[in-house]
């Protein structure tokens, strides 16, 4: 070595702090010490910066699976929307409205837009993520804080878009449900009408029901399900609305679990 001085920095890396002395109004000193200090962080594995960073991944992925499934989940629900709406307004009469199907259509649509709208904002956080982790290490501590805070907030603005999703396909099939009640229970009045039949029994319950006041296909007595029309057999037979199941009347089952949770590695949610 003898008396000759060695350079402590490269031209390119002296070139390098200048540029980021300037830039960001920190000493020399302490601008080389965050950069040892991130360079040190990174070069041991320390954990505190790569799970954020993991998570940033990570989010970025499941960011474009839920675009797609959302995508393809809200194309399906408005076909099925659009195509319930013309069954029942082609079996209704044509001074027939449907407010409260109506009412659901709107639901679902908003329900649609909501998602949609919530996936935009969870991709605009992790594009920011991404620009801020590309700037540099020269202000780590503060990169590390906001996308440790920034990763747990997108995460439950993704949990937010899973339940939007959820409530959106079960306003739909409350749609549907709704817009099968009244298609059934027109056809049922359309049935008696041709069969001559003002006023029939219950075939549950055998209490009298008048059909010109029935606005949905269920006994207004026993609650059963009417699936058809029964004219009177024999001399001193009375009329009789038939009851069966009709699937597509059909509530879903009550273990309805909710949501699906959108982060779940290893049975732990959220990856947390």
């Amino acid at each position: 070595m003898g008396g000759e001085r060695a350079k402590t920095l490269s031209d390119e890396l002296e070139r390098w702090v200048e540029q980021k002395t300037a830039e960001s109004d920190v000493d020399r000193s302490e601008l080389v010490r965050r950069a040892l200090t991130a360079y040190r962080l990174v070069d041991e594995g320390d954990e505190s910066l790569a799970t954020p960073v993991e998570r940033l991944d990570r989010l970025d992925g499941r960011v474009a699976d839920l675009e797609a499934d959302l995508d393809e989940k809200v194309t399906d629900v408005r076909e099925r929307v659009i195509q319930v709406k013309r069954e029942a307004d082609a079996k209704a009469p044509a001074d027939h409205d449907h407010p409260e199907l109506a009412s659901d259509v709107a639901a679902a649509e908003s329900e649609a837009e909501r998602a949609h709208d919530a996936v935009a904002e969870v991709r605009e956080t992790v594009s920011t993520l991404q620009r801020r982790l590309d700037d540099g290490f020269e202000n780590y501590e503060e990169v590390l804080e906001y996308l440790t805070d920034a990763a747990e907030e997108t995460e439950e603005k993704l949990d937010a878009v899973a339940s939007a999703v959820h409530d959106l396909r079960r306003r739909t099939a409350e749609a549907e449900r709704a817009a099968a009640e009244r298609t059934a229970a027109t056809e049922l009045k359309r049935e008696a009408n041709r069969k001559g039949v003002s006023t029939a029994n219950c075939q549950s319950c055998e209490r009298s029901v008048d059909v010109a006041l029935l606005d949905l296909p269920y006994c207004p007595h026993c609650g059963e399900t009417f699936d058809g029309v029964r004219e009177k057999q024999g001399l001193f037979g009375s009329p009789s609305l038939t009851t069966g199941r009709r699937l597509a009347l059909e509530r879903p089952a009550d273990g309805d679990d909710g949501p699906e949770p959108v982060f779940e590695v290893d049975g732990e949610e959220n990856g947390r």
